[in-house]
């Protein structure tokens, strides 16, 4: 059940207590809600701030805590970089794998997932591994901690609430189909888009199922939690809007395709704001849709699929695409402000903290933006 982690301290002293930054991006989409919105606003015109090359590429998001960047490659690393001085205080290596989710930072401890169904928990300052757990498949669910459960998903069928300390199961909600994304939580459920056509919502405290609903089509993409409604894209071409008080589906949004052809999937998450929300396509067009009325408010067009969940700070969207773009587009008009051309794929969400965003590349590349002289 259990496999071992090797870590190799690269700096000799881990010092983990910068300046404190105006908000930390601490799991996938930023918050139990995995809105994918920042509390802070960015530069109109971000300026590359540092580069970092890693041994492989970055296929998953960032988690940003106290300055310290961490991310993890498709090869198995695992790495803190100090975001102020671009400077690599550790490197770990998970042996079974490479990083299949975006880390999660939670009083003092890394969460993480590797690509053969292992979970592992390490302190962030000394890198010592406190547990390993393995699931009976993949994941690619990113873990998040709320009411003393961290809860995440596998291709084994099964929703895990563990217990953060131990790594033990305190239960397990089974599905009918792989859990590829990760839960969104409110008022006490754990909600989940399975690839079982399924959307289900989980009690935190006993994993029992309180309701379901059918959305027609299997979805990849986390979803994302507004004011008593859920967001989420699915393979079968439209995002839905669901009221959780009902459990039904308020809007349904599908793009304007070949009616001969098959439609092309949302496999990013949403971002949500108080009147948008904005996911990008295997279309390769990122989505604004008006969050009361699920109409279009307007669409952008890349060079090719978008797979990287958008993020949000202020009326700025941020949106990476698989033609090795990132992009920040006006949330209002969908007018490009600004791109930055890596030369590969970006599959990655942005982390935003600090003034700062941090987003990798699959060729190894790890960006940090923001202005050159931080306020």
């Amino acid at each position: 059940m259990r496999f071992a982690v090797q870590f190799c301290v690269i700096a000799s002293c881990v010092l983990l207590t910068p300046a404190a930054f105006a908000a930390d991006w601490t799991m996938d989409r930023g918050n139990p809600q995995r809105t994918g919105v920042a509390v802070e606003q960015l530069p109109d015109r971000l300026q590359l701030v540092w580069k970092f090359k890693a041994d492989a590429g970055f296929e998953v998001g960032a988690a940003i805590a106290k300055g310290i960047v961490y991310a993890g490659t498709r090869r198995g690393h695992m790495y803190a970089i100090d975001m102020d001085a671009s400077r690599t205080l550790w490197r770990g290596r998970v042996l079974r794998g490479g990083l299949a989710s975006t880390p999660l930072i939670d009083n003092g401890r890394l969460y993480a997932t590797d690509q053969r169904g292992g979970i592992y928990c390490q302190d962030i300052a000394t890198t010592r591994t406190f547990w390993t757990v393995r699931t009976g498949a993949e994941m690619h669910s990113s873990p998040v901690i709320v009411r003393g459960r961290l809860l995440i998903g596998s291709y084994d069928q099964t929703l895990y609430g563990l217990d953060p300390a131990s790594g033990e199961p305190v239960w397990k909600a089974l599905t009918q189909g792989p859990v590829h994304c990760g839960a969104a939580i409110d008022d006490g459920l754990a909600f989940v888009a399975g690839c079982d056509h399924i959307l289900r919502a989980i009690g935190l405290t006993s994993g029992t199922q309180a309701w379901e609903l059918n959305m027609e089509s299997y979805a990849a993409a986390t979803p994302a939690i507004a004011d008593g409604v859920l967001y989420v894209g699915h393979f079968g071409g439209a995002v839905i809007a669901v009221d959780l008080a009902t459990h039904k589906i308020r809007w349904e949004y599908k793009p304007e395709q070949d009616p001969q052809k098959e439609p092309k999937p949302f496999y990013a998450s949403c971002a949500v704001t108080r009147d948008r929300v904005v996911v990008g396509s295997r279309d390769g067009k990122v989505h604004c849709i008006d969050r009361a009325s699920g109409k279009r408010v307007w669409e952008f067009a890349t060079r090719a699929d978008v797979d990287a969940s958008p993020v949000i700070a202020g009326r700025r969207v941020y949106a990476p695409s698989n033609d090795g773009t990132l992009y920040a587009l006006d949330l209002d008009t969908g007018e490009k402000i600004w791109e930055y051309v890596t030369g590969a794929p970006i599959s990655a969400s942005p982390a935003i903290s600090g003034g700062r965003l941090v987003v990798g590349d699959r060729d190894g590349n790890l960006y940090c933006f923001g202005a050159k002289e931080k306020p």
